[in-house]
C-alpha cells in the first residue's frame, strides 16, 4: 500500500498523540509538530506509509530527546496482557481447536495500538475472543502448511500483543516443532511496537527453536530496511511467515504466502480489505 492524503493527518495526529503521551505543551509541542511537517513536506509519494512513519517518529525522537516515548506503556501493557495469559492458555489447551483459539487471541491481542486513532479495551476484547471469525479453510491451510513448515518467520507488531503471540508460538512449537522460527522485532523504539527486549521479558526468546531477528526502526543500525530487497528475500526463505498488524500488512501486502494477522484501524485499509473499521482481518495472500 501506498501514501495517501489521508495518512499525512494521521502522521500529524500521531505526533501529537506523543507529545500527550510525554506531558509536552505549548512552544516545545508546536516545535515537535513543525519539524514534523518539515519531514512531510519531503516525503516521498510512491512508499507505504511505514517508510514515512521511520522518519517522522525518529524526528519526533530527536525533537523531544526521548529515545523511548512509550517505555512506561510497552511495559504497562505487557504486564496487564500476562495477566489474562493463565486464562488463554487454558482456554487453548481445552479447545476443540487449538490452532483456530491460538490464532483468535493472537488477533484480539492486535488491539493494542497506540499509533492508530481507535480506542481500544484489551480486556473487553479478550472476552469476545471466540466471537472473531476466522474461516475453515484459512486455519486448515495454515495447519497444512505449518505440518510441512521447518522454518517459520513470525513479525510481531506490538507490546501487550506479544504476549499472545506467544501463547500462539508455543501452540506452533508444541504442535507443529518447526525446527527454526525466526521472531521479527524493531531494532529500536517505534511507537509501542516489540524491540528485543521485550521479546526477552515476556519469555519468547527461550521458547525452543526461536531466534530474534531485529528489523529498522529507522535508525542506522537497528537492522534491515522492512521495505528492502533483503527484508522480502529473507521472508521469502521460509517455509511459512505469519504477520501481525498493519503496518506489516502495508509493507508487504504485495507479497505472496504470507498470512496477514490484523485489526483493521484504518479505513483505507479496511476499505482495501473489503472490511469494516474495526474488523479482524485474516487471510493468506497470493
Amino acid at each position: 500500500m501506498q501514501i495517501v492524503p489521508r495518512c499525512f493527518g494521521c502522521f500529524i495526529r500521531q505526533a501529537e498523540s506523543v507529545c500527550d503521551v510525554c506531558g509536552v505543551t505549548g512552544r516545545r509541542r508546536s516545535s515537535v509538530l513543525r519539524s514534523v511537517c518539515d519531514v512531510l513536506a519531503k516525503a516521498p509519494f510512491d512508499v507505504p506509509p511505514p517508510v514515512v512513519s521511520d522518519d517522522v517518529y525518529g524526528c519526533i525522537r530527536t525533537e523531544l530527546g526521548i529515545d523511548d516515548p512509550y517505555a512506561d506503556l510497552k511495559h504497562e501493557y505487557n504486564e496487564r496482557a500476562f495477566a489474562h495469559y493463565p486464562a488463554c492458555k487454558e482456554l487453548i489447551d481445552s479447545s476443540d481447536q487449538p490452532l483456530r483459539t491460538a490464532l483468535q487471541l493472537a488477533l484480539v491481542g492486535n488491539v493494542v495500538d497506540f499509533g492508530c486513532d481507535t480506542a481500544f479495551d484489551l480486556d473487553a476484547s479478550i472476552g469476545t475472543v471466540h466471537e472473531l471469525p476466522l474461516s475453515d479453510r484459512l486455519v486448515d491451510t495454515l495447519d497444512a502448511a505449518l505440518r510441512k513448515a521447518s522454518s517459520l518467520v513470525y513479525l510481531t507488531d506490538n507490546c501487550g500483543e506479544i504476549v499472545f503471540d506467544r501463547l500462539a508460538l508455543e501452540l506452533i512449537i508444541d504442535r507443529y516443532a518447526p525446527e527454526t522460527i525466526d521472531v521479527v522485532v524493531k531494532g529500536g523504539p517505534w511507537i509501542n511496537d516489540v524491540t528485543a527486549e521485550d521479546i526477552v521479558s515476556v519469555g519468547i526468546s527461550s521458547l525452543p527453536s526461536v531466534n530474534i531477528v531485529e528489523v529498522s526502526n529507522g535508525d542506522e543500525g537497528t537492522g534491515m530496511a522492512r521495505y528492502s530487497s533483503a527484508f522480502h528475500d529473507f521472508i521469502a526463505c521460509h517455509d511459512a511467515c505469519i504477520s501481525k498488524g498493519q503496518a506489516n500488512w502495508e509493507l508487504l501486502s504485495d507479497k505472496s504466502n504470507i498470512f496477514f494477522l490484523f485489526m483493521a484501524k484504518c479505513p483505507e485499509i479496511a476499505s482495501s480489505c473489503n472490511a469494516g473499521l474495526g474488523e479482524p482481518i485474516a487471510y493468506l495472500s497470493r
